[in-house]
């Protein structure tokens, strides 16, 4: 990953090591360059398992283009199950830990429109 293409902020932001980091902006303005170039960072120099780093988008969109962009800086064909959207990542830990809330594991999420469908047909309602 080319660390010369990043602005003074982006660079600082790829290459922070003392704990967490949110970075917030807005569109066009580089996240998912950053978010990329920070996952390649973190596996490349400091020698992390990319399993072990999530990525988390607001859409699917970023999440496949931050899926291709590492594949083509890492030079593997990989499919993390730790990049995608806060609703896919956080269903997936909700699915492997469901017995401690009471749930099965299957459950199904409802959107608002399942959702009425789903009440209209236990009333009854057309």
């Amino acid at each position: 990953m080319d660390l010369h293409l990043l602005n003074i902020e982006q660079k600082k932001a790829v290459e922070h090591q003392q704990g967490p980091l949110l970075v917030l902006s807005g569109a066009g303005t580089g996240k998912t360059r950053v978010l990329t170039s920070r996952f390649v960072y973190i596996v490349k120099n400091l020698n992390c398992d990319f399993n072990k780093i999530v990525a988390v988008t607001f859409t699917n969109k970023a999440a496949n283009e931050i899926k291709e962009r590492l594949n083509k800086a890492l030079q593997k064909n990989f499919e993390s199950p730790w990049i995608g959207t806060f609703h896919s990542i956080f269903a997936k830990f909700l699915r492997k830990h469901a017995h401690l809330v009471g749930l099965k594991s299957n459950f199904n999420i409802l959107d608002s429109e399942d959702q009425k469908k789903t009440y209209q047909a236990s009333f009854g309602i057309l």
